[in-house]
């Protein structure tokens, strides 16, 4: 009976420790179960309140994203497109490298449509410092490309007023040229049959009017920096070789106008300066004289790459430039005996009167000065397209609005200072529109009559208002 009764109750014992376990198991359960409910819960209000957070910013980044994706390809169209425009204005040459061609048309953009020589030479130089870098294309200096390329640079250069740098270009380009052209040389005269007449080959006379333009071009910077001295040995070189090679008279005529200018740049040689001239424009005004480029009387258009080839000047402009100097000769020495005249006899007012003991020495007169620069304005107006014989008409007209200033019609120098001005501005010569335009604010008269009818205009205005 008591065995009984223990076995009952131990097995409700048991019963009842099994069923707290199971409620118990049940509980932690469900508690688990209200646990990851709650962190599910709290995990989405926080990505809701993130999302809320950075939806705006978010919007405002994909926005930029697209601005930014949208300018980008407007700006690479663009860009796109003004390549081709300057490729289709200016092509470059197929035979350089991409980032050559690159530079190339920047130079383009910025030298002719925004005036920024600065620019263009450093763009300049950016692709000369490329193509010369590349060791496999090999060029040299008489290959046409890369020729072109270095005297373009040079070529610049001298537009930013440069010539002492210029002339850093052009010199070893002449000697490396001049090196070329006496191997070629050397090889003809070999040759040819023993006592037989030397025949020159075509691209050797090309190359030699090349070396001959670029003597004399060099020459005339030389003069221009104050160096008559190269200048002149330069000049004559290329006159000698002119002579030799059989070149056209175009280019003998402009060797021997920078030999001329060679010789009027020292004061001292003035006298054989003048010879010059004028054994130069005799020579040209004779009937022997056949100018086998008569039929082109304006400096062609070239590309872009090639502006820095040299070109000769038309002979109605070297003629022109001729009778030019040689009036400027004459006013000089007209201006020197003048001097000489007022130093001895201070009392002398008259400027056309001369000293008693100077009467053997002949002092040029107006009218003989005045002959040569009307030559020289005929002349010029032969090829009136020529920058050549433009640049000549505006320093003449400006010389002569000098010369009458000085002789006291300041009327005919105010229209003959208007005149050059005219002249200067439609060749670009800004040194001689410089120069008329300083003259004739000396003078108190605007650059034009127009100008002048309209200030006229508004002063009326104003006193009748």
């Amino acid at each position: 009976m008591l065995r009984t009764t223990l076995g009952a109750r131990t097995l409700r014992n048991v019963s009842q420790r099994v069923s707290r376990g199971v409620s118990t198991e049940a509980t932690t359960k469900a508690a688990r179960e209200a646990a990851a409910e709650t962190r599910r819960l709290n995990e989405a209000k926080r990505r809701a309140l993130l999302r809320e957070d950075f939806a705006l910013p978010l919007r405002m980044g994909r926005g930029i994203l697209y601005v930014v994706a949208s300018v980008g390809i407007v700006l690479g169209i663009h860009t796109m497109a003004i390549h081709a425009y300057a490729e289709h204005s200016a092509p470059t040459p197929p035979a350089f490298d991409f980032w050559t061609r690159v530079h190339l048309r920047r130079a383009w953009l910025l030298e002719k449509h925004q005036s920024d020589l600065d620019a263009a030479e450093r763009y300049l130089a950016r692709a000369l410092e490329t193509e010369t870098g590349l060791a496999d294309k090999g060029w040299t200096l008489w290959k046409k490309e890369y020729l072109s390329l270095v005297l373009k640079l040079a070529h610049v250069r001298l537009l930013r007023r440069r010539p002492d740098e210029a002339i850093q270009i052009l010199q070893p380009v002449s000697d490396e040229l001049h090196a070329k052209l006496e191997r070629e040389m050397e090889a003809a005269v070999q040759g040819a049959a023993t006592g037989g007449a030397i025949m020159y080959p075509e691209p050797l006379q090309r190359l030699a009017a090349i070396v001959v333009r670029l003597d004399t071009k060099l020459a005339g910077l030389h003069t221009r920096v104050g160096h008559p001295g190269v200048a002149e040995e330069l000049a004559e070189n290329a006159i000698d070789l002119a002579l030799i090679l059989n070149a056209s008279p175009r280019d003998l005529a402009n060797a021997r106008l920078a030999a001329a200018d060679a010789l009027k740049a020292q004061p001292e040689r003035s006298a054989e300066a003048t010879a010059a001239y004028a054994s130069l424009v005799a020579d040209l005004d004779s009937a022997s004289f056949v100018d086998t480029d008569a039929a082109n009387l304006e400096t062609p258009e070239v590309p872009y790459l090639e502006e820095g080839l040299p070109q000769s000047n038309p002979v109605p402009c070297v003629a022109a430039i001729g009778e030019f100097h040689l009036g400027d000769l004459l006013l000089s020495e007209r201006r020197r005996a003048a001097s000489s005249t007022k130093a001895e006899a201070p009392s002398s007012s008259s400027w056309f009167r001369s000293s008693p003991a100077k009467s053997t020495v002949h002092v040029p007169t107006p009218e003989d000065i005045l002959v040569h620069f009307e030559r020289a304005l005929a002349r010029a107006e032969q090829a009136p397209a020529a920058r050549a014989c433009g640049e000549c008409k505006a320093a003449t007209l400006s010389t002569l609005g000098a010369f009458f200033r000085r002789e006291g019609d300041e009327v005919q120098a105010v229209d003959l200072f208007r005149a050059g001005l005219a002249a200067a501005q439609a060749v670009g010569d800004i040194e001689a529109e410089s120069l008329c335009e300083t003259q004739l604010h000396e003078l108190g008269v605007l650059a034009t009559p127009a100008a002048a009818d309209e200030v006229t205009a508004e002063a009326k205005a104003e006193s009748d208002s």
